[in-house]
């Protein structure tokens, strides 16, 4: 049950930010965007201090895919 549930959690996630990438307006394949969400969800629940970690591994990915800073 745990698991499902922590699947699901994960699942709402990258739901949230292919979302949020539909109401700014830009594009990016949904296989990009999961595996962003989860590696940073991953690393700033387990180390930690979400802002630095996640936040940090988030924009890396998502700037190396031709995001702008500002759209991040």
């Amino acid at each position: 049950m745990a698991i499902c549930l922590s699947a699901l959690g994960y699942l709402v996630a990258i739901g949230y930010d292919i979302l949020g990438f539909s109401y700014i307006g830009r594009t990016l394949a949904a296989k990009k965007i999961a595996f962003t969400n989860f590696i940073s969800s991953v690393f700033s629940n387990t180390i930690g201090f979400a802002l630095v970690t996640g936040s940090a591994i988030g924009y890396r990915f998502y700037t190396s895919s031709g995001v702008s800073s500002a759209a991040v």
